[in-house]
C-alpha cells in the first residue's frame, strides 16, 4: 500500500550523504553550496518524474516563485526551507532565464 512512508523512504534513498567533500569541490567558480543545490534540483526532478509529474517544469516553477519573493519578507518555516533550496544567487541567472517577468 502506497502512503506517506513509502514516499518518505523513496526520498530518503534518493539523497545520499556525501562521504568525501574534497571530491565534490570543482574548479568552476561556484561554491560548494551552489553545487549541492544544483544536485538537489536534479534529484527533485528525478523524483517528480518517478511520481508521474514533469520534474523539470516543477523545479523551474519553484525556482521562479522563489526568486519573486522579496529578501526581507518574513517566511514561515517550510517556506524558508523551500526559499533556501530554490532561491538562486546572482551568478546563477541562467537557471532563472525561463521565468516570466511581471
Amino acid at each position: 500500500r502506497d502512503g506517506i512512508f513509502t514516499v518518505g523512504i523513496t526520498v530518503g534513498l534518493a539523497w545520499e550523504i556525501p562521504v568525501d567533500l574534497r571530491n565534490t569541490v570543482l574548479d568552476t567558480g561556484r561554491s560548494l553550496h551552489d553545487e549541492h543545490r544544483r544536485d538537489l534540483h536534479r534529484k527533485i526532478k528525478r523524483f517528480m518524474d518517478q511520481q508521474g509529474h514533469n520534474g523539470s517544469d516543477c523545479v523551474q516553477r519553484a525556482i521562479c516563485e522563489a526568486n519573486k519573493i522579496h529578501h526581507g519578507k518574513k517566511l514561515k518555516f517550510i517556506q524558508a526551507i523551500l526559499y533556501a533550496v530554490f532561491k538562486l544567487d546572482s551568478n546563477e541567472e541562467d537557471e532563472a532565464s525561463g521565468c516570466e517577468e511581471n
